[in-house]
């Protein structure tokens, strides 16, 4: 097992993951039953597939250059890489499959720990920049937000509250929501 490059493979999904939940803000529509259960899933390279049209349309709207072509050739590579190690992130992080199996591929029998994590800090500054990027163009733009994403609010907001009085109850505490 390598729990280290695990980690590292986990920190560019999450990234990719948060960057792709922050997109709906800016492309004005709803993620897709495909994107949606992709973010509930570990592929990366799925993950990947979905942001790039996203991307595009980032950039659009936000009036940014398009993503350069190298930055996308080089994720793609990155991303790649690690699929064929890890596809579903279970490869890195158990011994064996639920078969018996090693999970791991014979050929791979060494990683180079520091170049790898500085590839991986490279790929995820970049996806945290896109993010950071785009919350930034959210916040500007908060009173044109989508009336798709304004009604998930209010219901969000809404199950919130009643989850929070139910606990507040249930523990005595005073049942007043803020």
């Amino acid at each position: 097992m390598y729990p280290i490059v695990f980690l590292y493979r986990h920190h560019i999904e999450l990234a990719l993951k948060r960057v792709i939940k922050r997109a709906p803000y800016l492309i004005e529509r709803p993620p897709t039953k495909v994107e949606s259960d992709h973010l509930v899933g570990h592929r990366l390279d799925s993950l990947w597939q979905d942001f790039k049209p996203m991307a595009k349309a980032i950039t659009e709207a936000a009036g940014w250059e398009e993503l350069p072509l190298e930055d996308v050739e080089g994720i793609d590579d990155y991303i790649r890489q690690l699929c064929e190690v890890d596809p579903r992130s279970y490869s890195l992080r158990y011994a064996h499959s639920t078969k018996g199996d090693p999970s791991l591929p014979e050929t791979l029998t060494h990683i180079n720990l520091r170049h790898f994590g500085e590839l991986m800090e490279r790929l995820a500054n970049y996806l945290y920049g896109l993010e950071a990027a785009t919350s930034h163009w959210k916040i500007q733009n908060r009173k044109s937000k989508p009336k798709w994403l304004a009604r998930w609010q209010i219901t969000k907001a809404t199950i919130t509250t009643t989850i929070l009085r139910e606990a507040r109850s249930q523990t005595g505490q005073s049942t007043t929501v803020r």
